[in-house]
């Protein structure tokens, strides 16, 4: 386990369903260099590899027992950190959603294979601003799988997107490294409208995307 141990966010007081790491000082470390970078590439992959790492074996330790989740990452920034998570399940496969494609071409966002049994599921992005991907990565799997048990890792989120995402599923549970209150918004050029954002962050998706 890490140093200390995962707690429930006050923004949600006496709610099981959101914990945080934002009391343990080399998660908060982490999730700092991780803000500040702005070189991207490998680097940042790694950190969020590391970040996910860190969060994924202390929830094991919490849980106490054995489970097989599939995990799910949310492209581009999601993909590191459940590839980090997914170290600890390899007997599952690894799936990324297609949020892009499904936009774009009316597509499902989310396709899971027919080889995988159970139904517990780990969905990964690595920040949570108004949760509004989040909302549509459920819904897709919540209908091929009604009886799913999902759980979120971010490495960021905001109380706004974490309400919004328990508010339409109550059953879902949080693991989030840092609790961020602080929002703004800016205009996109590319979807001609605003974009909400966290101050002092730059665009993780764009980021770990460079070589």
């Amino acid at each position: 386990m890490i140093d200390i141990p995962p707690h429930h966010e006050s923004f949600f007081p006496n709610d099981p369903r959101v914990c945080t790491y934002e009391a343990s000082p080399l998660i908060a470390a982490l999730v700092a260099e991780i803000r500040a970078d702005r070189t991207g590439g490998s680097h940042l992959r790694q950190k969020f590899h590391y970040l996910a790492e860190l969060m994924g074996r202390n929830w094991l330790a919490e849980r106490g027992e054995t489970i097989r989740p599939t995990v799910i990452g949310i492209p581009r920034s999601g993909v590191p950190m459940s590839e980090g998570l997914h170290q600890f399940f390899f007997s599952q496969p690894l799936i990324q959603a297609n949020l892009g494609f499904h936009r774009n071409m009316q597509i499902s966002p989310l396709t899971l294979p027919r080889t995988i049994d159970g139904n517990e599921f780990i969905v990964v992005d690595s920040v949570v601003l108004t949760g509004q991907t989040l909302l549509e990565v459920l819904d897709c799997l919540r209908t091929q799988r009604s009886s799913a048990e999902v759980t979120i890792f971010a490495a960021l989120a905001s109380p706004e997107g974490v309400r919004r995402v328990i508010d339409r599923f109550p059953n879902v549970q949080f693991q989030i490294a840092m609790m961020e209150s602080h929002t703004c918004s800016h205009w996109n050029p590319h979807t001609y409208r605003l974009t909400k954002t966290m101050p002092n962050m730059g665009n993780f998706g764009e980021l770990v995307s460079r070589p």
